[in-house]
């Protein structure tokens, strides 16, 4: 049985144009090409008959027997579109790539080699900042003036306090900084102030102490599991 196992080294320029004549010459005869190259190669380096398929069906279909180059068509980053998602950061520039990438009709990837690479864009962070309202230093004072009373009155008070991590679910569409990003070539310093007391949210906190203190609306409680 004739050996198809080839291996698969590269075959010069020469080679393959004797193997397509070879194959024509054979009444186009994969079979009868594999064995009309016996007398040319050593018997374990001869082209297999994949090979010698696989190097007509290129030869058919783009002329040549070279390994040509694959060329990318960039057609998703053209100037109109370059320009199309130029309008839709002046109009918006506060818009997620998601959205603007659905709107457009890119994929996510092109609208953010368009928004970086070609119109020089960065996502900037919005800051959050605390809204102070005309009695927050007031309460703040007292509430500072009473924990110093506690530390007179009870030494381990510090042991008390427990300083956690917390979450708050906001009811009223409150922004999520997390999902914000402004596009611009500049910082333009976004930020955007928040109440510091505000009914309409939900609190997360797990507690793994007997004794923890909270403060809401400038009066401190002591709660017990």
């Amino acid at each position: 049985m004739a050996n198809h196992q080839g291996n698969k080294k590269s075959h010069s320029v020469e080679q393959c144009v004797q193997i397509i004549k070879f194959y024509y010459q054979n009444q186009c005869s994969v079979r009868e090409t594999f064995h009309a190259l016996r007398d040319f190669y050593p018997r374990h380096n001869r082209p297999a008959e994949s090979t010698i398929r696989r190097l007509v069906v290129k030869f058919e279909s783009t002329g040549s027997i070279n390994n040509q180059p694959t060329v990318r068509c960039r057609n998703a980053r053209s100037a109109e579109n370059i320009t199309a998602v130029r309008e839709s950061v002046r109009e918006n520039p506060r818009r997620s790539i998601s959205r603007r990438s659905q709107e457009l009709g890119l994929s996510a990837t092109s609208t953010w080699r368009i928004l970086c690479r070609d119109l020089g864009l960065h996502p900037y962070k919005i800051q959050l900042i605390q809204e102070l309202k005309v009695n927050d230093h007031k309460q703040r004072r007292v509430f500072a003036d009473w924990v110093l009373e506690q530390f007179e009155v009870n030494p381990n008070f510090v042991k008390q306090i427990i300083f956690s991590d917390e979450v708050y679910f906001w009811m009223n569409g409150y922004m999520n900084k997390q999902n914000c990003r402004i596009w611009d070539d500049i910082n333009p310093a976004p930020n955007a102030s928040r109440e510091s007391h505000c009914l309409v949210r939900i609190l997360i906190w797990r507690n793994h102490r007997s004794v923890f203190l909270s403060k809401r609306s400038g009066h401190s409680h002591n709660h017990q599991r």
